[in-house]
């Protein structure tokens, strides 16, 4: 889908929940210091973590647009340095090779790792998949955008999830636009 800034008079969510239950909704309504990032957990860490966003649903079908404003946490920045280290001078052969595996497999390690941000949309009561936002980098907050076909069974108030690897992320604002 088209890549940028949030379409006009896009709303933020009405509600945003994080994948262990904390209502989280003022810290995704305006682009500023405030974002949503994996609270540390004593004991078991989770491997995903995430937002589920709920927005009126869209009176017109066909499709939506999800953006988001957000960047990586520094801890998948380093991992993806280890990731190039362990390769050491063989890195470059490896991407070498790699250019000749087809991109859908390319995509899948880093997405079975939870690097990038996965978008589902709940349709008769399940997650379905629908795409990914490619990893951002830590430096500065980036804006992304993912198109959301409405094909109907979509619930209401329309829920979408968000889910990548735990702390990968911060996110600081999402707005749904039609």
């Amino acid at each position: 889908g088209p890549r940028g800034g949030a379409p006009t008079g896009a709303p933020p969510p009405e509600r945003a929940v994080s994948l262990g239950g904390e209502v989280v909704t003022g810290l995704l309504t305006a682009k500023d210091h405030l974002f949503y990032q994996s609270t540390p957990s004593a004991g078991n860490i989770p491997e995903r973590d995430g937002l589920v966003l709920e927005f009126p649903l869209p009176v017109k079908t066909g499709k939506a647009a999800l953006a988001i404003r957000a960047k990586n946490s520094i801890l998948l920045d380093y991992m993806l340095g280890e990731f190039n280290q362990l390769f050491g001078d063989s890195y470059h052969a490896f991407m070498k090779r790699q250019q000749k595996v087809p991109a859908e497999k390319l995509y899948q390690w880093p997405k079975d790792q939870g690097m990038p941000v996965s978008l589902y949309v709940e349709r008769y009561g399940k997650w379905e998949y629908v795409d990914f936002y490619h990893i951002a980098g830590p430096m500065a907050f980036k804006e992304d955008i993912l198109e959301i076909p409405l094909t109907g069974g979509e619930s209401d108030p329309l829920r979408v999830k968000l889910e990548y690897g735990y702390f990968f992320w911060e996110i600081d604002y999402t707005a749904l636009g039609v």
